[in-house]
């Protein structure tokens, strides 16, 4: 029993196999095999299928493109049956017009085989238009770009075209063109912004599929445009000295340009620069101000576009002055020109002119000009005749004339002292001898100045006087002594009066004496009363003493004066 049944199963399976392979076979023809259609029409075919095999099958047709349609598109045919299929080929409007295959594909399902067989169709277009367009363009923004637009008629007949686009203008929008003839449009674009437009330009028949579309692209760029800047934006100055700025020009454009600059204040090294495109240039800006205070400098450029900007500038009084003296304290004489060398040293930034003056004393020049750290040495004059003895100050002044300051002074001064006095002494006063005889007087000189002197002895008497040294040095504050000789000739009688006189510089004392010869001094002085003056040994002594309070100061010559008119009020009485 289960041999029966492998025999069946064997049996079934080699007639299953045998039947497979009895229907894998199929025929197809096409009828006609090349045909001709319109673009905006159709060509129509047919293909016969036959089932060559032995058993029944199932087929469906297959086409490769939407444009091919096959009906019917599923079936059976018995074994040696045929059937046909109708086949219709639709070109696309916008499919080039030329020679082109296809195919028909039938599939059996028992195989899944399949079975094609080819068709020929000419593409023709009674209908055609073409465009030409520039290439893309680049302006500058505001700028217009002009594309030529070419219309050719291909097809066959006459036709109007319509054109339009995405963007731009048209200088017209219908065309009526001969077949065969071309004509051209102009689009034109433009644009205030910097922009990048992509867009379609179509030429469509009004009465046909025909029609044409162009890709263009528009460029609106920044040709013109500027920026500037300055280095640094704010600093200081002294005036009259020199700051720079540099000054930079941008151009922010894609083409070159020439500027004009101008600066509110200031020389510029350039005024007129040519930058190309995406480039700079700097130049120089030099300012010297002349007034203190803030200011704002304004630069601008002018091209094919404009541009500003600012900077400050804060300038200070940088003047200044410094007065100095070598020798601020000195010590002086009476009755002399004395004169103080004062150096005066622009100590400032910048050259300047300075009014000198002084409280005391007289001023060679009254003003001076110094470049910074020049320096000018002025005197200031003083005539010590015009001061009392002791300390006297002064001050030197020196103002800026440019903004009235700065103003710097100096103080000096000076003692005023009595270089040159002298204390003059001869003794004695009185004295007596005999004829044919001789005697000597003593010459005491106390230089009582602060300086050193040289004396020059003379005398007023008789011949036979003679006085040595004739000149005598006395260093300050000490003493010296010089002789009087007094050689008394024979039978000479009665008095003589000498006379000693010391001349040094700035200074003269005189001294008299008496000779009495034959006499004693009594005698002399007894034979001298009655007279109605001073004299003998008071009148020397007066004198004497008049000549030493001579340089005393005020309270001395005061006390003194009462001395001596108390002693000449006694010697009054006295002789009375």
């Amino acid at each position: 029993m289960r041999s029966l049944g492998k025999t069946l199963f064997v049996t079934l399976l080699i007639l299953t196999s045998l039947t497979t392979a009895a229907a894998s076979t199929a025929d197809m023809t096409i009828f006609p095999k090349e045909a001709t259609t319109p673009i905006d029409s159709y060509a129509s075919y047919q293909v016969e299928i036959e089932n060559t095999g032995p058993v029944k099958d199932h087929y469906s047709i297959l086409t490769e493109t939407s444009e091919v349609t096959a009906q019917p598109s599923s079936f059976y045919l018995d074994a040696g049956e045929k059937k046909t299929i109708y086949v219709w080929y639709d070109p696309k409007v916008t499919k080039d017009a030329g020679r082109y295959s296809f195919e028909v594909t039938a599939q059996s399902r028992a195989t899944n085989k399949k079975y094609s067989i080819t068709g020929i169709v000419n593409v023709v277009k009674e209908h055609e238009v073409a465009m030409t367009v520039d290439d893309s363009k680049s302006v500058c923004r505001g700028e217009n770009a002009n594309y030529r637009v070419e219309v050719t008629n291909q097809g066959i007949q006459p036709e109007t075209f319509k054109i339009t686009t995405d963007y731009g203008d048209l200088s017209q929008n219908k065309v009526t063109l001969e077949d065969g003839e071309t004509k051209y449009v102009t689009l034109t674009a433009s644009s205030k912004q910097a922009v990048t437009q992509s867009f379609n330009v179509v030429a469509a028949s009004t009465t046909s599929y025909a029609q044409d579309i162009e890709r263009l692209t528009f460029n609106s760029v920044t040709c013109y445009s500027s920026a500037l800047s300055i280095t640094p934006e704010s600093q200081e100055v002294a005036a009259f000295n020199t700051a720079k700025y540099d000054v930079t020009v941008l151009n922010q454009g894609t083409k070159a340009d020439t500027f004009t600059l101008q600066a509110s204040q200031g020389t510029l090294s350039k005024t007129t620069v040519e930058v190309d495109g995406m480039k700079s240039k700097t130049v120089t800006l030099s300012v010297t101000p002349e007034e203190l205070g803030e200011k704002t400098i304004t630069v601008s450029s002018n091209g094919r576009s404009t541009a500003q900007t600012t900077a400050t500038l804060n300038v200070f009084n940088g003047n200044d002055v410094k007065v100095t003296f070598d020798d601020a304290s000195r010590n002086v004489c009476e009755n002399e020109k004395v004169t103080y060398e004062s150096k005066v040293t622009n100590t400032g930034a910048a050259k300047d002119t300075f009014d000198l003056s002084t409280n005391r004393g007289d001023l060679k020049t009254d003003s001076v000009e110094l470049s910074p750290g020049e320096s000018e040495i002025v005197e200031v004059v003083f005539n010590t005749s015009d001061y009392e003895l002791g300390q006297h100050s002064f001050t030197l002044t020196a103002e800026s004339t440019t903004f009235d300051q700065p103003t710097k002074s100096v103080t000096g001064s000076f003692q005023v002292f009595n270089c040159w006095d002298l204390s003059m002494n001869v003794v004695p006063e009185v004295k007596s001898a005999g004829e044919n005889t001789s005697t000597v007087y003593e010459i005491k000189l106390n230089n009582t100045g602060t300086q050193q002197n040289t004396y020059r002895l003379t005398y007023e008497g008789p011949a036979w006087i003679d006085i040595k040294p004739e000149s005598v040095t006395v260093p300050a504050g000490q003493s010296e002594t010089a002789y009087i000789y007094a050689s008394i000739p024979f039978q000479k009688k009665g008095q003589v009066e000498i006379t000693a006189t010391a001349v040094g510089e700035q200074v003269k004392k005189s001294e008299t004496v008496k000779l009495v010869i034959g006499q004693e001094i009594k005698e002399a002085i007894k034979s001298d009363k009655g007279g109605d003056s001073l004299t003998g040994a008071f009148q020397k002594s007066a004198s004497n003493l008049a000549n030493s309070i001579q340089n005393s100061n005020s309270l001395v010559k005061l006390l003194v004066s009462i001395v001596i008119s108390a002693g000449i009020v006694g010697f009054i009485l006295y002789r009375g």
